[in-house]
């Protein structure tokens, strides 16, 4: 089964609702997440402001919250334990997927300084 599957089948049975929320928070919040940061960071690197800086900060900042990789893992690691006792639980390459987005995302998250963003945006006016 694949996360993807899974809204699939939420939709199908009528939970689409349901079915939303879990496409948001597991794909389209850490997808949207990364590539803001990296709208925000690149150019940053390069000595550049990038265009509406401030509306894409404020849009990473709100949804910062939503793509939270470190919880996900969190819960794949729970519900592999708890699996593992019912049947047998191949770790595939998803989850690798998901251990190598978390040692990347995190430190990228927390290497970005607010501060250094405003200053950067100030010295450019």
């Amino acid at each position: 089964a694949h996360i993807i599957t899974g809204v699939f089948e939420l939709y199908a049975e009528n939970l689409w609702a349901l079915a939303g929320v879990i496409l948001f928070v597991s794909i389209v919040a850490p997808a949207l997440t990364l590539l803001l940061l990296l709208y925000i960071t690149l150019p940053l690197y390069l000595d550049r402001v990038p265009p509406g800086l401030v509306l894409v900060y404020r849009v990473y900042d709100g949804i910062r919250a939503w793509g939270m990789i470190g919880i996900y893992m969190l819960g794949a690691l729970v519900a592999i334990n708890k699996l593992s006792e019912l049947a047998t639980t191949p770790v595939g390459a998803g989850f690798w997927a998901l251990v190598a987005l978390m040692f990347v995302a995190g430190p990228a998250q927390a290497r970005l300084d607010p501060q250094i963003l405003w200053d950067r945006l100030e010295a450019q006016r």
